[in-house]
């Protein structure tokens, strides 16, 4: 008698277990079944599945900046990588007859403009946009290259090759900044960023060619204004392009 009363009492607290059980794992069928239709955390759900989609080239030339950077990019490795190694030292060399170690100075000059717009422009292209320093940028180096070929001085050589290194400084930091702009910080795009290098190659690697081909042909002057006119023709592809830095992501300037 006295078991059968146990067995009784216990039977219900086991009852009561079982559908507590069964409700415990309702929530788990439900949330593995995903999110009713017309749930909003469905839609945040794809909209960050999409964000995280890499970036493909045809998406990113939709974007008058990229395309712009493009061009730039072609332009920049031309006058600021191509000729700068090619053909200035063979200007200096055989048109304002100088020595190697002259003509190498040159190279040293470039550099340092580089090194000197490069270190404080960053920060500039965060806070009043890319644009600004690009067209600027395009059009010192532009201009410096077109002078460059018509001056027969070592001292005015050097001083348009640092002039044309800063150009060079101006442009290059607030360039890569806007692809990286376009592309975005939740998304990958290595496609996107491998062609905008390899625009910038093929700048550097025919630049030379046919500039040496003009400089053969008509003349170092024809060469470097020619390399000059396609700078300040990026930078009026510049113009024409929208500005890549969102205005809510640019700091406070101090």
């Amino acid at each position: 008698g006295a078991a059968a009363e146990r067995a009784g009492e216990e039977a219900p607290a086991v009852g009561a277990a079982g559908p507590t059980r069964a409700s415990a794992a309702e929530p788990d069928r439900a949330s593995a079944a995903g999110p009713e239709p017309g749930d909003p955390g469905g839609a945040r759900a794809a909209e960050q599945a999409g964000a995280s989609t890499p970036m493909r080239f045809r998406e990113a030339w939709r974007e008058s900046g990229y395309r712009a950077a493009l061009f730039g990019g072609m332009a920049n490795g031309w006058a600021s990588m191509g000729i700068r190694v090619a053909v200035y030292p063979l200007f200096a060399l055989h048109v304002l007859g100088v020595g190697a170690a002259e003509a190498g100075w040159a190279l040293t000059v470039f550099a340092l403009g580089n090194a000197v717009a490069v270190t404080s422009v960053g920060r500039f292209a965060d806070i009043y946009g890319r644009k600004p320093f690009i067209v600027t940028g395009f059009a010192v180096l532009g201009l410096a290259t077109i002078v460059l070929g018509y001056w027969e001085s070592l001292t005015v050589f050097l001083v348009l090759s640092a002039v044309a290194g800063v150009g060079a400084g101006l442009l290059n930091p607030a360039q890569q900044a806007a692809v990286a702009d376009v592309i975005g910080s939740e998304r990958a795009g290595g496609k996107v960023l491998s062609r905008f290098q390899m625009a910038m190659d093929t700048g550097a690697i025919f630049g030379p060619i046919i500039a040496g081909w003009l400089a053969d042909a008509f003349g170092y002057s024809i060469a470097f204004a020619a390399s000059g006119a396609l700078a300040l023709l990026a930078g009026l592809f510049w113009l024409t392009a929208r500005e890549t830095l969102p205005p809510a992501e640019a700091p406070e300037s101090d």
